[in-house]
């Protein structure tokens, strides 16, 4: 899991030169050699996300999680029976939409975005604060039939044009940025 994610980490930037600051922040904890696939909370932990437009790429997937507290793109831990970045992304789509057919939009191995964010203390769990780096992928859907389950409070399809990102976060938003300048 280690060497894919470094792969798709390395070869981001070309496509995106400023996530590069971002990817070597990521980079440089997964060359120790001690660092696995498994949960660690320092500095952070390896997240895959996805953000997935409709067959008609008019729309995008968003969920309403409860812990965030607002509209972000279906991911998560990147788990250690998870091979890939990319199987971690497809795996929690399903799992928070049940959502099972989707293809790659961007060949590989062009990430759409890569992003540190901060996560609050969860003392429910005994997590501390800490980080998460998202390697975020970009799929369109095969089917608009999806159903809230796992972390996702609601799940729903939203016209790109008119995401509001005040329900969201900055990075979900520079997410659908990029999404409209491929979809141009």
């Amino acid at each position: 899991m280690i060497d894919e994610t470094i792969k798709w980490l390395k070869a981001h930037p070309r496509f995106y030169p400023q996530d590069l600051i971002k990817c070597e922040t990521i980079l440089d904890p997964l060359k120790a050699p001690k660092i696995t696939n498994k949960l660690f909370f320092h500095p952070g932990h390896l997240t895959a996300s996805a953000m997935i437009l409709s067959p008609d790429r008019k729309q995008i997937l968003l969920i309403y999680h409860s812990a965030f507290q607002a509209w972000i793109q279906p991911g998560g831990h990147l788990d250690p029976g998870d091979q890939t970045p990319l199987e971690t992304a497809k795996r929690e789509v399903a799992e928070e939409c049940m959502l099972y057919e989707t293809k790659l939009l961007l060949a590989y191995p062009s990430l759409l975005q890569v992003d540190i964010h901060d996560v609050p203390a969860n003392t429910t769990k005994g997590h501390p604060a800490h980080q998460h780096f998202d390697l975020r992928f970009a799929f369109v859907a095969q089917t608009l039939d999806i159903q809230a389950a796992s972390d996702a409070k609601a799940a729903q399809w939203v016209s790109i044009d008119d995401f509001d990102p005040t329900q969201s976060d900055s990075s979900v938003t520079e997410s659908v940025h990029r999404l409209k300048g491929l979809l141009a």
